[in-house]
């Protein structure tokens, strides 16, 4: 492991785990406040990075629900968006890689990802 990723893992305060989780999102501070539908590219009890089909701006602050797999209730909780990355496939239109930090998440919804993360790590 190179010293860069070495830093990075030291950075990270909750276990990360790649796995595609269907959430709807909306942009709190947008005039439409439409419901977008997609899925996440990785999750932890901190925060997800999800795929955007629109442009998000870093800032952003996002009501976000989600249901992991074998849990009944969604988990909504409300996430700061804090780093974007565009990519293209093909001849789709861009897409963007998202980074959300939760910032207003209570302790049981954050201990329901925590649990999911770890049977699957």
């Amino acid at each position: 492991m190179s010293e860069k990723d070495t830093a990075m893992q030291d950075r990270r305060k909750f276990v990360r785990l790649n796995a595609a989780v269907e959430v709807d999102y909306i942009v709190l501070d947008s005039e439409s406040q439409q419901r977008e539908h997609t899925a996440t590219k990785n999750i932890s009890a901190g925060g997800i990075c999800l795929i955007a089909h629109e442009q998000l701006r870093a800032g952003d602050i996002l009501s976000l629900t989600f249901s992991l797999p074998n849990n009944e209730s969604p988990i909504i909780v409300k996430g700061k968006v804090v780093w974007i990355k565009s990519f293209k496939v093909a001849s789709e239109k861009e897409s963007y890689d998202v980074g959300i930090e939760f910032i207003d998440i209570n302790e049981v919804n954050r201990e329901r990802i925590d649990k999911y993360v770890f049977s699957l790590s």
